[in-house]
């Protein structure tokens, strides 16, 4: 919960920092962790029978992209970070 709230104030800050691209991914993949969380926690609500199969394959897509979005997310941050740490000025933009 207190992740959450530090991304919507992230989000909601009038401080230029705040508008890299290193914190427009950290948001991103952070709600792509969400995702995968919240996803996780109602599909294993559910008890697997025929007509509830389709809502936890659902859900089960739903959290793979969610973890995938993730991981593609943390990757992009660490590009990122190398471009930034390799250059000469260390311009974030």
């Amino acid at each position: 919960l207190l992740y959450f709230f530090l991304l919507i104030r992230i989000a909601t800050a009038k401080d230029s920092h705040f508008k890299t691209p290193f914190y427009f991914f950290f948001t991103t993949t952070a709600i792509y962790g969400f995702i995968t969380i919240f996803t996780f926690a109602i599909g294993t609500q559910f008890i697997l029978t025929q007509n509830w199969a389709w809502v936890l394959k659902l859900f089960w897509v739903v959290n793979h992209i969610g973890a995938y979005g993730s991981t593609i997310g943390k990757l992009i941050i660490v590009v990122h970070r190398y471009s930034v740490l390799k250059s000469t000025n260390l311009a974030e933009n």
